[in-house]
């Protein structure tokens, strides 16, 4: 068969390539072409399948669904109130463009605040000064609320614009996703991992909010995408690229660092050659691997702290260990290991950052509630009870599948190793090592991983079958649930937690109430012909901002209606607006929490009734 039979075999129909490359009768040049033809092909193909015919199909039904995603992410983001947290990202965002305050918020990195940030400047938005040094643990909160009555008239539309600079963040994750999955499984695969992408709610909820999380949600995929083309093919260059990717990451949000050991794990898989060699010379082979892996890692993380110094200006940075005032238990042990005159790579304000977020997970915030009861720590299992609760029951039937065909698939352990080892070091990290009250937005960024994993389920897989059958059926499900769900997908549970109007009996806070149906509460007053409520809602965006008369429920209770967070009727601790000014709500009134809500608008928001 002639050479150029063989191509239009190869692009005309599925094929083993490994049958085909051994026939290909290319001329000798001194360079065992051959050998390199089948290098190339085997580091450049998709999967083991190939058919280049149906490239341009895959990646039109990707283009549609990301679509999807960004209608969806759209109108979600025009009806949502700012949340907790989108309440003081963007304020401190704008501080860092006008006034170079990058440590207002220094729980979080400034890249993806910034990012946010950026439209809002395209006009003059009004940015007040920044508050004097030293900062309050409530001073985000306290410079937002400065910030909402400096822009009254335009607030809502800066939200708006805020939040589509981190929807389009999150189709770029999409396309990543897209392009990882074609490359790993082809194009059925790719395809189907988009679409998991699209319809899921959380990752819908969160890719239009205007925080970090869905910001390095499309960091860490791109990170580990740009570590998978550089093991298939290494080279400085890629290596670099990772490096810049690893460095973006880290300036997006602290639990960057926790891709440090799979990025290292990873490197040493790349290092040690497969073969017979790897059987008998085992332990020589792993220490070759394991150095040449140590030095591919310092480069990187060269690269990495360049781009984290240039983030923060190279403020403070190289100052010596013991200059710093570590308040977290991790600190102070790594202080009291290394020299106090031993210079620190990174910048000053990124390492109190760092310390202060640490420390906030080793006491965690406001207790955690989970079950219906209140403790100090959450347990060991709810992070993967988290998932299990807020992730569709099509996606967690395709996972447990994904899970179970894992001892029967032949393939790169390596391919395995990128999809799997982030999402587990998460989870372990959440559920050994932090006494936060695990939210679905901590977990975010495994979620991608997890559905490219998932997406080889479609590799090779025809619809008239019925392994077919089911994935169809699995899919079609999981759009009845997102048209469901929306524009609520932010207080989504399954079918295992009966629902969202049952969440509450499990999960509250972000999981369910973020503050986001404020909006929502003048359009129900109008229907009921409601001129006056008494409302105990939380978050931090002033009511009379939506024409919304009210005041805080008294007690003895008045006759009225009451809307009231589900937060606070649970028990949850925190502030409540109350006419331009912040009070301290120590959950409901005690005679509310023991009634029942005769309505509820959208699932954070219950109503009730005094005669």
């Amino acid at each position: 068969m002639r050479i150029d039979e063989q191509y239009a075999l190869l692009s005309s129909d599925w094929y083993d390539v490994t049958r085909v490359l051994p026939a290909v009768p290319l001329p000798d040049n001194g360079l065992n072409a051959p050998a390199t033809f089948r290098a190339i092909v085997r580091d450049s193909r998709p999967c083991p399948f190939v058919k280049a015919t149906s490239v341009r199909p895959a990646g039109c039904l990707a283009a549609l669904l990301l679509a999807v995603f960004l209608l969806l992410g759209v109108d979600g983001a025009r009806r949502d109130t700012p949340t907790v947290d989108e309440f003081a990202h963007l304020p401190a965002g704008c501080a860092a463009l006008r006034h170079g305050t990058l440590d207002l918020y220094s729980t979080t990195p400034p890249l993806a605040r910034v990012w946010i940030a950026a439209p809002l400047f395209l006009r003059d938005i009004a940015v007040p000064p920044p508050p004097a040094l030293p900062f309050t643990e409530w001073e985000p909160w306290i410079y937002g609320s400065r910030f909402l009555a400096a822009n009254r008239e335009s607030y809502l539309r800066d939200f708006f614009a805020a939040r589509l600079s981190v929807l389009a963040l999150a189709v770029a994750g999409g396309v990543i996703l897209y392009a990882w999955a074609f490359r790993l499984y082809g194009a059925a695969a790719a395809v189907g991992a988009v679409f998991l992408y699209t319809f899921c709610p959380n990752l819908q909820a969160h890719g239009r909010l205007a925080t970090v999380d869905a910001a390095f949600t499309t960091a860490a995929l791109a990170t580990f995408f740009s570590l998978d083309r550089y093991r298939r093919r290494p080279g400085p260059m890629r290596l670099v690229v990772v490096g810049a990717m690893l460095g973006l990451a880290l300036l997006t949000k602290f639990t960057a660092v926790l891709m440090l050991p799979v990025l290292f794990l990873v490197l040493v898989g790349v290092a040690i050659p497969a073969g017979t060699g790897a059987i008998t010379r085992p332990l020589r082979l792993a220490a070759t691997g394991v150095g040449l892996a140590s030095l591919r890692f310092v480069a990187l993380s060269s690269v990495a702290l360049l781009f984290v110094n240039a983030g923060y200006r190279m403020h403070g940075t190289m100052a010596p260990l013991g200059s710093f005032h570590w308040q977290s238990g991790f600190g102070r042990a790594l202080a009291g290991l290394l020299p106090e005159t031993l210079p620190v790579p990174l910048p000053r304000d990124y390492m109190a950052g760092f310390d202060a977020q640490k420390l906030v997970t080793e006491r965690g915030e406001f207790g955690c509630y989970f079950r219906g009861t209140w403790s100090p720590r959450c347990p060991r299992i709810a992070a993967l009870a988290v998932l299990l609760l807020k992730l569709p029951a099509p996606t967690l039937a395709l996972l447990l599948w994904t899970v179970a065909s894992l001892p029967r698939r032949r393939g790169s352990l390596l391919d395995e190793a990128l999809c799997w080892l982030f999402p587990v070091v998460v989870l372990l990290a959440f559920s050994l090592f932090s006494a936060l009250d695990v939210a679905i937005r901590y977990l975010l960024p495994i979620l991608p991983f997890l559905y490219l994993a998932s997406s080889r389920l479609l590799a090779g897989t025809r619809l008239v079958s019925i392994q077919g059958g089911i994935l169809a059926a699995c899919g079609a499900a999981l759009v009845v649930t997102t048209a469901r769900i929306h524009p609520h997908q932010l207080s989504y549970f399954n079918v295992l937690a009966g629902g969202p109007a049952r969440g509450h009996r499990w999960l509250i806070d972000s999981n369910l109430d973020w503050g986001q149906d404020l909006a929502a509460v003048r359009p129900y007053m109008e229907a009921r012909g409601l001129p006056f409520v008494y409302l105990l809602y939380f978050g931090h965006v002033e009511p009379e901002i939506y024409g919304i008369r009210y005041a805080l429920p008294p007690t003895p209770p008045r006759p009225g209606t009451y809307v009231v967070s589900v937060n606070f009727v649970k028990g949850h601790e925190y502030v409540a607006p109350d006419h331009w000014r912040t009070v301290r709500a120590y959950g409901a009134p005690a005679w509310l929490r023991e009634a029942a809500p005769v309505d509820r608008i959208g699932y954070s928001l219950w109503v009730f009734r005094v005669p």
